[in-house]
């Protein structure tokens, strides 16, 4: 996988002086020979040491590198040991995407952003979540009637192991969206005019614009950290056709490395005015999020009976006292400021006691 041109190494990347592009050189220097000229499938160990090795810090081949991430999962939902050869099925998938990985050598991207970025009149961030997890981040640049699309940075996550539904994944995307999208904005040196976040998941959105704000805690908790960092004006709805996140869900079984493809360009209506962008749906608010929601339950006890029974007492005066020392429970509940203490008095020097039997005498009667 090694290349001809003259190429530099900076900060991890390859840099091809020539041409000024940014290209990928893999040499997997620890994993043996007859794994690389797939004459045997990789252990799990070897697996994992590929993975490690195809370094990425801008997520270009985040698209590609996502299938070797569900391999290696897949390995752990399985009874295998980390010298063990994949199995059939596994190894299958695994040399087909090898095969395809080999055009990478013809894969390259431009190392400036846009020939227009420093003097764009506007600069507007777009970034793309879906499930599974995936947030794609691309910048639009418009100088006079000039339109520039270019990728900054694309992350992907594998499906926890445990069984999730689908709309909980799409707002795990939501959020790796909103980190992403404050990552880009430290690290550009322009300030970025307008942020619009696109998700195909009409759930999400409902739960981002809701102001009912009574979900359950796994979704609350990363609604409230979606919503730290956006707004919900910010959310817009694409259909999954042209969502370019997509292309890191939707796995293909030979991935291509394709300078030209919508992973890399961007996607076509970015180029078209705003006005011609993919409008909401009429019906994106007629299912309702009950399934999120928190169910809240009402217990109404009416209690007929009296709470003390005077038939059961002879005595009027120890009657009461027992409905004072109620009556003095019940009142040093309501007042936290000032609550009354010690025994229970008939002499003036204690109104206040005095006061809690006389109540108590005209609760008897």
């Amino acid at each position: 996988m090694e290349r001809q041109p003259k190429t530099d190494k900076i900060l991890g990347m390859y840099w091809n002086s020539n041409n000024d592009v940014l290209e990928f050189q893999f040499r997997f220097h620890k994993i043996p020979r007859e794994v690389i000229d797939c004459k045997r499938p990789p252990t799990k160990r070897e697996l994992l040491g590929l993975v490690m090795a195809i370094y990425d810090p801008f997520g270009l081949l985040a698209n590609v590198t996502i299938t070797t991430k569900l391999i290696l999962q897949a390995t752990w939902k399985q009874p295998i040991d980390w010298d063990d050869p994949l199995p059939c099925e596994l190894e299958s998938r695994w040399i087909i995407w090898w095969k395809a990985f080999q055009d990478i050598k013809h894969f390259a991207v431009p190392r400036c952003i846009s020939p227009i970025y420093t003097t764009a009149e506007s600069l507007e961030l777009h970034v793309f979540v879906d499930a599974s997890d995936t947030a794609y981040a691309a910048v639009r640049m418009k100088k006079a009637q000039e339109v520039n699309v270019a990728f900054i940075a694309g992350k992907t996550r594998c499906a926890p192991k445990r069984e999730s539904t689908v709309p909980r994944l799409e707002l795990q995307a939501a959020v790796l969206g909103s980190r992403l999208k404050t990552l880009v904005e430290e690290c550009l040196d322009r300030t970025v005019n307008d942020v619009t976040f696109w998700s195909d998941s009409k759930m999400v959105l409902r739960w981002i614009r809701s102001r009912k704000r009574d979900f359950k805690q796994f979704v609350a908790s990363r609604i409230s950290e979606v919503l730290s960092v956006t707004s919900s004006s910010q959310w817009r709805w694409i259909p999954s056709a042209i969502n370019v996140a997509d292309e890191a869900t939707k796995l293909e079984a030979s991935p291509k490395c394709q300078t030209d493809s919508r992973w890399i360009q961007g996607p076509d209506f970015l180029y078209d005015n705003d006005n011609t962008w993919p409008m909401e749906p009429e019906n994106l608010y007629s299912n309702p999020c009950a399934s999120e929601e928190h169910n809240k339950k009402i217990v109404l006890i009416i209690h007929n009976s009296d709470i003390i029974d005077i038939t059961k007492y002879s005595s009027f005066i120890k009657l009461q006292r027992v409905v004072a020392w109620v009556l003095r429970f019940v009142n040093n509940l309501k007042s936290r400021l000032y609550t009354v203490v010690g025994l229970l008095s008939l002499t003036d020097k204690c109104p206040i006691v005095n006061k809690e039997l006389v109540s108590c005498a005209l609760w008897v009667s």
